[in-house]
């Protein structure tokens, strides 16, 4: 774990106390080879999870082929003509440039440059021609819902150089990430543990500066992991966690919000109890998008009961029972949402329903 040491020339917080080791071998996350109702479980009881042989999200052609080999992808993208530009972070200020698809690559390609794009658009873009749009189909709900819904899924590509930290910070939603070229090491928390425990999240704090982060606190912590993806592997965290990620190896993924049946009552808990950063009125209610995710659920798992067997194995519907038991039902803030929240306690009831039958 000598990485740890190396990184601190660009992180001088990122020292673990002494006798340590022992600890992060305990917290390392360990790719685990991809099965889907392993992964529906993990979902369910909001687990981070890394599988080491999930399908590679890259686009194929008619022949059933992928359109292009993950290490000919810097390649390729370097030769896209597309004029639109996107934000790009640039050095370890930060500093804020939009740059062309082509204009990325070359920068990227360029020895010591520190740099960095996580929302870059895939579906509807010229990216969609090198990945996989729907590689999460059919069990995530989002790409079918409404318009609102529909906006949060952000699907997009990840470029980054060696050297880049992306701060800690909170998605609001379960992310996954799959590495086509490159490393990146990320240290993963539970939100509110981590925050209780002075460990700072640039989306849940005021923040003029980097977040605080203290690496004994981070030992400390029941919720905490860290985990290396490499090439060929993917990493699917709740959303329930914030997350600090360093770039090991000039690093090209792909990553994507998702929500299932599985997850669908966490989602809406959380937002419904913390407020979401996707809340359009900030002295709204909290989680104004949840009623809308809730009654679309609702309704797809009335669809997929209809289906047989196989398919509704395909959404996850065997984990609904998973994720009824993880949810501590007589917890004052689920009690209350139950009460305020009839879209909540709807959703509740027709998954409770569903286990029964799966």
């Amino acid at each position: 774990m000598s990485f740890f040491h190396s990184l601190r020339r660009i992180d001088r917080n990122l020292q673990f106390p002494e006798g340590s080791g022992q600890r992060l071998q305990d917290l390392e996350l360990k790719p685990f080879p991809f099965n889907k109702s392993h992964l529906f479980e993990c979902i369910a009881r909001q687990q981070p999870v890394l599988y080491s042989d999930f399908p590679r999200p890259l686009a194929r052609g008619s022949d059933g082929g992928h359109v292009c080999a993950p290490d000919q992808l810097a390649a390729q993208l370097a030769r896209c003509t597309a004029p639109d530009t996107y934000r790009v972070r640039l050095g370890t200020g930060d500093e804020k440039r939009h740059l062309t698809i082509a204009e990325i690559l070359q920068r990227w390609r360029q020895s010591g440059v520190v740099m960095g794009v996580t929302d870059l658009p895939v579906r509807n873009g010229p990216l969609a021609e090198y990945f996989d749009v729907d590689f999460l189909k059919p069990w995530n709900l989002m790409p079918n819902a409404s318009d609102e819904i529909r906006e949060l899924e952000m699907l997009t590509a990840v470029f980054s150089t060696a050297g880049k930290l992306t701060d800690s910070h909170s998605d609001d939603m379960a992310v996954c990430n799959h590495c086509c070229v490159g490393s990146k090491l990320w240290l993963a928390w539970e939100t509110y543990e981590g925050l209780d425990a002075g460990l700072e999240d640039v989306e849940r704090v005021d923040l003029n500066a980097k977040a605080r982060f203290d690496p004994e606190a981070f030992l400390s912590l029941k919720s905490a992991c860290w985990f290396i993806v490499q090439p060929g592997e993917t990493i699917f965290l709740p959303g329930k966690f914030t997350h600090r990620v360093y770039t090991l190896e000039n690093y090209i993924g792909v990553g994507s919000f998702y929500v299932g049946f599985s997850n669908l009552l966490h989602t809406a808990r959380r937002w419904m109890t913390h407020g979401s950063l996707w809340d359009p009125v900030a002295d709204g209610p909290k989680g104004q998008h949840a009623d809308k995710l809730l009654e679309f659920g609702s309704a797809e798992l009335m669809k997929v009961l209809q289906a047989d067997q196989e398919k509704q194995r395909d959404f996850g519907t065997d984990a609904i029972s998973v994720a009824l038991d993880h949810i501590n039902w007589s917890d004052p803030d689920v009690m209350g949402i139950v009460k305020a929240r009839t879209s909540f306690a709807r959703a509740a009831e027709a998954l409770r329903k569903a286990g029964k039958k799966t």
